[in-house]
């Protein structure tokens, strides 16, 4: 009976919340071995946000009730890059992705485990490690403290209690009367543990607490045995709506700067270095899948979009698919199929798009309930992309459609990569990403526009977007399902770089949904305190498990349109890149016509390679093309109507579609002559040695052994942003390659490189094309500010600066100024 009561009571007292984070959510993720052997226990999930130059203080928190350490991870960011001290979390079972049910001896457990951890594996000074708890976390800080001081016999740092408590037993009769203070177990006793440190204490609470009354502090304080160095900062607030950097921020700046300061502090630095064996690996899938959240691109506001743009082309979809009966029966036919699996393993089933009929709902077995009623965004990849340019790239649902089935054959694709990798399950969570993020460059599911030119010679030159293509002989093609090739060097001209937490979700979705995965031991304790909305893969629990109304990962179907969804709705908001996509299909439809309007747009501006370049086209292709390539070809007479465009000599097209589709866009990478001449004649010596020394020294992407050497070199990818189109197009092509070669392991080192730098030189070339973007719309206010004051007679906004102007700039900081310390650290 004891036990049953203190079970409800630990259940009531420690009410742990859905796991904010995902094995692949959080970077800062990794495992403390805890005393639990079991071979498939992660151990305790912890969070180290470290600087990398070293500091002189590490900051353990134990979080409040209510949140996890996911949730926790933007406030103990900020500490650590505001204060310069590394900064660790850790998790209490039954919270988060900690296995266990939550109770004090488990706390203390996890709380030793770490201890443990910092003491004898990270070898750190314990006179360096301020124990940081607030709310019910103040009883594990403090009693980890007290173990250092009475069992230990070392010295702690000291300790932080934000919102803490004397006597829980009375805190528990506040809040709930007289009869919870007599079931309540007495917890963490910290008012008597209190008195026996001898050690720097930070106090922090708020007047206004209702939930944890400030004279539990003032015993606390009163308790306090070395008040010279400590402090008992009091606020207007109340427990849950601190102000961050007046009342919690400031207040430990000062009281950590003021223990550094103090004598006998060891006035040295350190580094926090982590073994990777402690690192998110895929085995620990198995046992925590039942924990795992939803991740996915699910917004509302998304939703309600594609409804309202699915409900303004029903008419059109409806009468195009009568017009082809047998792909509608077809598609129809692949909607049963899926909501009958789906059905099967428990899902919501998503409703059908617009157009598309959904078989009749049975009779039998059906409850009206707010759920039936909810309309769910429809399943785009159920559609077949449409062929037509201008839909498709012309209009919000034309592009949702060409995306989601993109993005639906990148994820099947990583679904049989994954299948490839010799000893998948001990990799680190990390690699997986970075994987998929290589992975996704090489498929391009999304709308992005490249320049492909023909190896070895340059021959050949034609501009891709999603899945449509033209070259300069005015050839058009249509490819949904698009994946690299070794025989075209692809420069990309404008890119949708996705977010890292996009990748993350895409590796966490493809790790969840691996066949091969399933197969992992899974965990069959207690859930602690699971949330009925993480994952629940047929198989693994009974259905009857399942909590109602919870949603589950996203089908593969729903997770590519949502992506797409993303991708789609922010073009729509962008006039620029519309634009571009406007211009596109014009090009694709009548590159003549589109040619024509680009010569009244500067030609010359898409060769200038440097700024304050002039060069006229004329010399520039006399001296750069190599003949027979380039301005060496003959241009072909205009063919009879109806048979085609006008050829056009690649280089001449090169430049002028460059101009008109990317006039306005921001930053052109490097004109097509330059790239053309570097393939057929490679650079001399004495030119790459320069280069080499400003640190532009590239190699040439033809060739396979020069690419290799460059991208196993430490450092070396770090390239110039004016060659950061350069070097995506050979790191590519060295990636495409490595896969083409052989069906060995997707993941051995020398792809894995390869596919790191791609990655890399990516993100360089969109920083460039952003910032680029961001000073010319910087510019074009300027203009408009001048304009107005001429008209107007106001004064000219000399004093502007950039981030004022541009949209979405970041604003300025308003952390406290740090003073000077002999610690460089803090």
């Amino acid at each position: 009976m004891t036990l049953g009561l203190q079970w409800i009571v630990d259940k009531i007292t420690f009410p742990s919340p859905p796991s904010s984070y995902s094995l692949t959510s959080h970077p800062e993720l990794f495992f403390v071995p805890s005393r639990n052997k079991s071979s498939t226990h992660p151990g305790v999930p912890c969070m180290l946000y470290a600087v990398r130059q070293g500091a002189p203080v590490l900051l353990v928190h134990a979080h409040s009730n209510g949140c996890d350490i996911g949730d926790m991870r933007q406030t103990l960011q900020s500490i650590s890059e505001s204060l310069k001290v590394h900064v660790m979390s850790f998790e209490f079972p039954g919270y988060g992705l900690h296995l266990g049910n939550a109770n004090m001896r488990a706390i203390d457990d996890a709380a030793a485990a770490v201890l443990n951890y910092i003491s004898n594996e990270l070898k750190i000074n314990l006179s360096q490690v301020v124990w940081y708890g607030r709310s019910i976390g103040s009883g594990p800080a403090l009693r980890a403290v007290h173990r250092i001081t009475q069992e230990l016999k070392q010295k702690p740092g000291g300790v932080v209690l934000q919102c803490g408590f004397a006597n829980f037993p009375e805190v528990a009769g506040h809040l709930f009367g007289r009869l919870a203070k007599r079931l309540v177990s007495r917890l963490w006793p910290n008012e008597a543990m209190l008195k026996e440190l001898n050690c720097p204490v930070l106090l922090i609470h708020g007047r206004n607490d209702t939930m944890i009354p400030i004279n539990q502090s003032e015993k606390l304080w009163e308790a306090v045995a070395q008040k010279d160095l400590s402090h008992f900062h009091t606020c207007d607030c109340g427990h849950n709506d601190f102000n961050f950097r007046r009342c919690t921020l400031r207040p430990i700046y000062d009281f950590l700067l003021g223990v550094i300061s103090s004598q006998g502090f060891p006035a040295t630095n350190f580094q926090i270095d982590l073994e990777a064996s402690c690192r998110a690996l895929v085995r620990h899938i198995g046992p925590l899948r039942t924990r795992i959240p939803v991740y996915s691109f699910r917004r509302p506001e998304l939703e309600d979009w594609l409804l309202r743009i699915g409900a303004q082309g029903d008419g059109q979809k409806a009468s195009n698919l009568d017009k082809s009966p047998r792909t509608n029966e077809e598609q129809v036919k692949r909607e049963d199929t899926n909501a009958t699996k789906g059905a099967m393993e428990g899902r919501e089933l998503k409703s059908p798009p617009s157009g598309l009929q959904s078989p009749p709902p049975s009779k039998r077995g059906r409850s009206k309930s707010k759920a039936d009623a909810e309309v769910v965004a429809p399943d785009y990849t159920l559609l077949p992309p449409l062929e037509e340019v201008d839909k498709a790239l012309c209009t919000a649902e034309g592009m949702v459609r060409a995306c989601a089935a993109r993005v639906s054959h990148f994820l099947q694709r990583l679904q049989r990569q994954l299948a490839r990798i010799e000893g998948l399950e001990h990799k680190a969570v990390d690699e997986i990403v970075d994987f998929v993020e290589a992975e996704f460059w090489g498929s391009d599911p999304l709308l992005c526009l490249w320049e492909e030119v023909s190896l070895p010679t340059g021959e050949h030159v034609r501009y891709r977007l999603g899945p449509f293509s033209i070259d300069h002989q005015g050839h058009r093609s249509f490819q949904p399902d698009f994946h690299g090739s070794s025989q075209f060097l692809r420069v990309p001209l404008w890119i949708f770089a996705p977010s890292q937490a996009h990748f993350r979700c895409l590796a966490e979705w493809s790790l969840i949904h691996c066949e091969r995965l399933r197969q992992l031991p899974s965990q069959h304790e207690g859930t602690g305190g699971c949330s009925g909305c993480c994952c629940v893969p047929g198989g693994f629990r009974k259905k009857s498990h399942k909590k109602k109304g919870k949603p589950g990962h996203p089908t593969m179907g729903a997770l590519s349109t949502s992506l797409a969804a993303h991708f789609a709705h922010w073009v729509e908001k962008t006039d620029e890149i519309k634009t571009m996509f406007e211009r596109f299909a014009q090009l694709y439809n009548d590159p003549d016509e589109a040619l024509r309007k680009s010569a009244a747009m500067d030609p010359l501006a898409s060769l200038k390679t440097l700024p304050g370049d002039t060069t006229p086209l004329s010399e520039k292709e006399d001296s750069l093309c190599p003949p027979n390539t380039l301005a060496g070809l003959p241009e072909s007479k205009a063919e009879e109507p109806g048979t085609g465009p006008k050829a056009n000599p690649p280089g001449k097209f090169s430049a002028a579609c460059r101009q008109w589709l990317l006039n306005g866009l921001g930053n052109p990478p490097q004109p097509f002559v330059e790239m053309a001449t570097r393939l057929r004649f490679p650079a001399q010596p004495s030119v790459v040695e320069t280069e080499r020394q400003e640190g532009q020294a590239l190699p040439n992407p033809s060739d396979s052994r020069q690419t290799a050497e460059y991208v196993s070199q430490p450092g070396q990818t770090a390239m110039a942003e004016r060659f950061s189109a350069w070097s995506t197009a050979g790191f590519m092509l060295h990636y495409d390659r490595l896969l083409e070669a052989t069906q060995e392991d997707p993941l051995r080192p020398e792809l894995r490189h390869s596919g790191i730098a791609m990655s890399k030189a990516i993100k360089a070339f969109a920083s460039a094309d952003l910032r680029a973007r961001r000073e010319q719309h910087s510019l074009v206010v300027r203009q408009r500010l001048e304009n107005l004051g001429k008209d107007e007679g106001l004064p000219e906004p000399a004093d502007i600066q950039a981030s004022e102007v541009v949209k979405g700039a970041a604003p300025t900081s308003v952390t406290p100024a740090m003073p000077t310390s002999h610690v460089e650290g803090l």
